[in-house]
């Protein structure tokens, strides 16, 4: 699946900490996956509606079942 399949679903972010190569996750959110460029996933956060930028190597998406 490719990250352009994945614009428009709902997601979940799994934020990494410092120390990556753990993949230990310190933070999550869940929201909708608004657009990527140049390395950054743009997701736009359920409940407070604001657009959150992320660049890829820092977390991990987790797409969840339906669309918005």
């Amino acid at each position: 699946m490719n990250v352009s399949d994945l614009i428009g679903r709902r997601v979940r972010a799994l934020i990494l900490g410092q120390y990556q190569e753990s993949l230990t996750p310190e933070m999550y959110f869940r929201g909708t996956l608004v657009g990527f460029d140049q390395g950054i996933f743009m997701i736009r956060n359920e409940e407070q509606r604001v657009v959150t930028c992320i660049p890829s190597g820092q977390c991990l998406l987790i797409a969840l079942e339906g669309q918005e």
